[in-house]
């Protein structure tokens, strides 16, 4: 049993709650510490999803997008261990891009933000597929007349593009051809 899998094991089959909610997040925020910093090896994930009390299983902690949100929480760490395994577990190749979040160069995950078709997008989901989902949106902002505080009002959705492996290396070698390069899988709004 690898470190990761022995502290969620923790959280997973520690001290009992009367409380589903805090349970849940305890076994959540464990999932999250690992998936951050600890070293994931070949079927860890699978031997996490294993984890099961009497009634359920770990993902009814992690929610819905738990694996792809455990993702994007070591991508943003920098936890190649457990990328490299989860992209094995997906059966998805790593979607790499330039300028991701600040970063030179990184993974997509869900909320990555890059430049793409000469626009910012934001990364919503994944498909089957393993394509990546993006939208560029137009943002309002406001700002409050008695404290001078700027919040985000609205956020309109401009483009939807859809993008994979091909589309990306397509756009990194420079194609000329912008119909197929950049807007490969692009639907307008």
């Amino acid at each position: 049993m690898s470190d990761a899998i022995e502290f969620v094991s923790l959280a997973w089959h520690g001290l009992s709650s009367r409380s589903w909610l805090c349970y849940n997040q305890r076994v959540r925020a464990a999932a999250h510490i690992a998936a951050e910093g600890m070293w994931w090896g070949k079927g860890t994930i699978g031997e996490m999803l294993e984890l099961r009390n009497y009634r359920y299983g770990i993902t009814k902690c992690l929610g819905e997008n738990g694996m792809e949100h455990l993702y994007a929480t070591a991508v943003r760490a920098g936890n190649r261990s457990f990328c490299l395994e989860y992209e094995r577990w997906a059966k998805r190749p790593p979607l790499i891009v330039e300028n991701v979040n600040g970063r030179q160069r990184d993974r997509l995950c869900l909320g990555s933000e890059f430049q793409w078709a000469g626009e910012t997008v934001e990364v919503t989901s994944f498909n089957a597929q393993g394509e990546v989902v993006c939208c560029s949106y137009e943002t309002a902002y406001e700002e409050c007349k008695s404290c001078g505080l700027v919040t985000l009002r609205t956020k309109k959705l401009l483009h939807w593009y859809i993008l994979n492996p091909k589309t990306i290396r397509a756009a990194r070698k420079g194609v000329e051809n912008e119909s197929h390069a950049t807007h490969a899988g692009v639907v307008e709004v």
